[in-house]
């Protein structure tokens, strides 16, 4: 059942609320007065803009949406819901919301810097398309860098929350539109490689002051995504719909967890710098990191993942001497293997410090052998 609540924008009308029953059809006023949707859409009485939207007659039940920019992304919970409540028979709407091929999702971004080392600073630089190419080798599927939150679903009445503000679908924040619309400037922040176990992390090049906003948390948002250590549960969001990074995302995907500060006692290890906060634009929830404290350079960038995250997952805390530690409290070691296998696939995709530490790690075996052959026929 999906409720939609309406303030009246008719000032001289007695009404100046109604809730609106979708499945039944219904208009319920704060005096528990009753008329059918189609009495109230046909009131003058009554005025909102959600009512007014216009609307042409589909012959069928697919309601197929496509949007060109970030305006007509955050247009989706209005397009949802001023059709459902024109529709004859909205139990059987089904829609389909999704960009349309004008729609930019890959950014116009400069070269990332990247280390190979978590505590050494970044020396070179990788373009987007390689850092694509490294992600998608190491998980075993294609991930795209992208600064663009993105619909892309197909769904039912049955998916959608059971109430909503419909006034919140026009409340919007013009400086985060523009914001959103606006590439961010990544060439404050490098991408280090930390272990094996972990993988990437975020690292400031440069002095973050407390309350900054580092970028939006992009990725797809759906219904029906599997269960992923990048998702973000929604809140209030209009559509219901979780916001998944695991394979489209930019620089915050890689951000590391770190428990947030409950004391004033000082700790040995890392906490959180960034908070992610929700926001909503047209009742659709897009979430923001910013810093929490000033950050320096050369400072891991944290942000805390919630309970929620770990209840099937192992955390992993970061020492403020540079040390890992695992969900048992002990040091992880090198787990050279794997980090080697890592490291051969960052040479692969062109990284240069990843091509000079095999090649260099080669000699010195080589090395290593040819002393020993030597020092066995000296013992003959």
């Amino acid at each position: 059942m999906v409720n939609i609540t309406l303030s009246n924008k008719n000032p001289c009308s007695p009404h100046s609320q109604v809730a609106i029953d979708i499945d039944a059809g219904l208009a319920r006023f704060a005096d528990n007065r009753e008329i059918s949707l189609k009495q109230l859409i046909n009131d003058s009485d009554f005025i909102h803009p959600l009512i007014n939207e216009p609307c042409i007659p589909i012959p069928h039940h697919l309601l197929h949406y496509e949007y060109e920019n970030v305006e007509g992304l955050l247009y989706s919970g209005i397009y949802v819901y001023s059709r459902l409540i024109k529709a004859e028979k909205p139990l059987d709407c089904i829609f389909k919301i999704n960009p349309s091929p004008l729609f930019q999702i890959s950014p116009q971004v400069n070269d990332l810097h990247f280390s190979i080392n978590r505590c050494k600073a970044a020396k070179e630089t990788i373009s987007i398309g390689q850092l694509e190419a490294i992600t998608s080798h190491l998980l075993g599927f294609k991930f795209v860098f992208s600064e663009a939150i993105i619909i892309n679903d197909q769904f039912t009445i049955k998916d959608l929350p059971s109430s909503v503000d419909g006034d919140a679908l026009y409340i919007s924040d013009e400086k985060l539109i523009a914001l959103l619309k606006t590439p961010r400037d990544f060439s404050r922040y490098e991408i280090r490689y930390i272990h094996p176990e972990i993988g990437l992390g975020v690292y400031s090049r440069e002095h973050i002051k407390k309350g900054e906003i580092i970028s939006f948390y992009t990725g797809i948002k759906n219904h029906d995504l599997p269960r992923s250590p990048f998702s973000f549960i929604p809140k209030a969001d209009c559509l219901m719909m979780r916001l998944d990074a695991c394979q489209h995302g930019n620089i915050t995907r890689f951000i590391n967890h770190a428990p947030q500060r409950h004391t004033s006692s000082k700790s040995s290890f890392l906490e959180a710098n960034i908070k992610s906060n929700s926001h909503y634009l047209n009742g659709i929830e897009v979430i923001v990191y910013t810093a929490t404290k000033d950050i320096l350079k050369g400072e891991q960038l944290l942000v805390d993942y919630g309970d929620a995250y770990f209840r099937d997952d192992e955390m992993f805390l970061f020492k403020t001497d540079g040390g890992v530690i695992n969900p048992h409290r002990t040091f992880i070691g090198s787990n050279t293997s794997n980090k080697i296998r890592h490291l051969k696939i960052m040479a692969i995709h062109g990284v240069k410090k990843a091509q000079i530490y095999l090649l260099v790690r080669i000699v010195i075996i080589i090395s290593l052998i040819a002393a020993l052959q030597i020092s066995a026929t000296f013992i003959q």
